[in-house]
């Protein structure tokens, strides 16, 4: 502070600068999903009294899974708690998965009015599919980045709770950071695939492996969380090969004959899928920029 614990002469505060909005991302980790519920429905009993049709609303949102549980849970106007010289004038809570706002419309990427074959083999790639699928290989390239950070160039050991690097066949746990970040390289071109209206037809090894993980995640979330994902596609048509995540291998792989490195010898991969090897473009594909 200035000798004489003077503050220095301050510019006048232009007239035009009245109201301020703050925009705060806040990134949460669902660790106990049975927890947060049961915390919310707890806050709806406990406020004040409001009409009996409100609180079962609220607590049907509740329910309906965790953004609805954050909601009723967070309070935007403790933030300015203690802050001198502003006072809240509103706040909205907007609860969302990573990327909500920028969601692409997949009604109109992945339109049900095409000709659809419905004989032996028949599939499409419904909005609601490709929603979710999307959503899952965003979630992974997140997750993947966080691996990243904390892994660095060290080894995925064996009993490692990591979801991404650690999901993948064991001759690549010695990779280095390098190496992992081409991986979140395939994660994201893929998701990019469907953001634009494109089947992910893989490209390269490292490829297969993102889709494989992600079409296993994307199974794995309808049982897990099945609000979350209703919330997620709500507005988008139903069809009857949403969540066909078979025929998402039919249609997207050219064949699942990677999915061998699984039970292959560490030290003796097969030629063409060699860690060195995973980036380098399928010869009857185009290349893609994974850097």
């Amino acid at each position: 502070m200035p000798a004489g614990d003077e503050f220095p002469e301050l510019s006048a505060l232009p007239e035009e600068i009245e109201e301020i909005e703050v925009r705060v991302t806040l990134r949460l980790r669902l660790s106990d999903w049975e927890a947060l519920r049961a915390q919310a429905r707890q806050a709806v009993a406990e406020a004040e009294p409001v009409d009996l049709q409100e609180q079962a609303d609220r607590l049907e949102e509740v329910d309906a899974g965790p953004f609805g549980a954050l909601a009723e849970l967070l309070d935007p106007d403790v933030l300015v708690v203690g802050i001198d010289g502003v006072e809240a004038l509103g706040a909205i809570v907007a609860v969302g998965l990573p990327g909500d706002g920028d969601e692409p419309d997949f009604s109109e990427l992945f339109p049900l009015d095409e000709v659809l074959d419905d004989g032996p083999g028949g599939w499409l790639l419904t909005p609601r599919t490709a929603a979710v699928l999307h959503t899952q290989l965003v979630l992974l390239g997140s997750d993947a980045r966080e691996e990243l950070e904390e892994l660095g160039d060290d080894p995925v050991e064996a009993e490692s709770d990591s979801s991404v690097f650690g999901a993948l066949p064991e001759l690549t746990w010695r990779q280095d950071a390098i190496w992992r970040d081409r991986f979140i390289g395939a994660l994201d071109a893929l998701a990019g695939d469907l953001a634009e209206g494109d089947w992910p037809r893989p490209r390269c090894p490292a490829e297969e492996f993102a889709l494989h993980i992600a079409l296993l995640q994307a199974d794995d979330s309808l049982s897990a969380e099945p609000g979350l994902i209703e919330h997620q596609v709500a507005g988008l048509p139903v069809h009857p090969y949403d969540y066909d995540w078979n025929g998402c291998r039919r249609g997207f792989f050219q064949d699942e004959g990677f999915l061998r490195l699984y039970d292959a010898d560490p030290a003796s991969p097969p030629p063409g899928y060699r860690p060195e090897e995973w980036f380098r473009p399928f010869g009857n594909l185009g290349r893609r920029d994974l850097d």
